[in-house]
């Protein structure tokens, strides 16, 4: 099964893929879109166990994992879309992106 994260959530992204079996994170730093995206993720039999939401950044799950398993990747994939252009400091943020997964093949 592919394991894909998403930042900054989008379930028009997410939940697709997941409806196609993968598991999916979809992660925000807003508490209001995660609110959205579970009570929409939940209306689905087929995703609701296949979608996890949380509250945080790339660079939360970046500093727990590499805190947890000296940087050992989590990820099949990791999707930053629409992000980019909100983030102040773009090199951390796509070096926590590369961290979490486990071969990097391409960044778009």
């Amino acid at each position: 099964m592919v394991s894909l994260v998403f930042l900054f959530v989008f379930h028009a992204v997410c939940q697709p893929l997941a409806r196609l079996g993968a598991e999916v994170n979809g992660i925000d730093a807003s508490a209001e879109l995660i609110k959205v995206a579970e009570w929409h993720a939940n209306m689905d039999d087929t995703i609701k166990s296949r979608v996890k939401y949380q509250i945080c950044a790339v660079e939360d799950l970046y500093n727990s994992n590499k805190t947890a398993s000296e940087s050992v990747p989590l990820y099949d994939g990791v999707v930053a879309s629409e992000i980019i252009e909100h983030v102040s400091d773009t090199e951390l943020f796509v070096n926590a992106c590369c961290s979490l997964v486990k071969v990097i093949f391409c960044i778009s």
